[in-house]
């Protein structure tokens, strides 16, 4: 909860986070309401949920929902809470889940250089997740184009350039 001390009484805070223990409450005027507790890289910290925000994110609160909150930081006896006033589902994608990003490297020799537009031309039919640099002798550019893995890139990239110049790397991401 350390990362919340740094927020002040009243402040608008949004984050991300995954519901652990829901506590509903009825009030009363018969209406529901919830106690959140939400868990993020940083800890757990409790979301109240309203009447109002209730009836609108009922479907989100329970247990293991991926949140996104956003409301008013209180702090009742020194600790923090949010009192919500919008829930909405965390869409997490799948690419963010990745530790990982591939790439395609193309090494274009000198006396390749001639055919660096058909290199182009062919990387432009094969669109994917994978970015494309091109590396000549006197430069390295990114090709502003994704590639998806495949024989038939392959195979054409090999018309134009040596298969050991086609190269294929993962690199971490930051």
């Amino acid at each position: 909860n350390r990362i919340y001390s740094e927020f002040h009484e009243g402040e608008q805070v949004t984050m991300g986070g995954i519901i652990g223990e829901v506590k509903k409450l009825s009030t009363k005027s018969g209406t529901n309401m919830a106690f959140l507790k939400v868990e993020d890289v940083y800890g757990v910290i409790e979301v109240i949920v309203f009447p109002k925000i209730y009836e609108k994110a009922r479907d989100l609160i329970k247990s293991e929902e991926i949140i996104m909150v956003s409301g008013r930081l209180q702090l009742k006896d020194g600790v923090p809470q949010i009192i919500a006033d919008n829930l909405s589902k965390l869409e997490i994608k799948e690419n963010q889940l990745k530790k990982e990003q591939e790439y395609l490297c193309l090494m274009v020799k000198p006396e390749q250089e001639k055919y660096i537009n058909n290199l182009l031309e062919v990387i432009t039919m094969y669109p994917g997740e994978i970015p494309v640099y091109v590396i000549t002798d006197t430069k390295k550019y990114n090709a502003n184009f994704s590639v998806r893995r495949c024989e038939g890139l392959t195979l054409q990239l090999k018309e134009y350039i040596d298969e050991d110049s086609i190269i294929f790397f993962k690199k971490a991401l930051k």
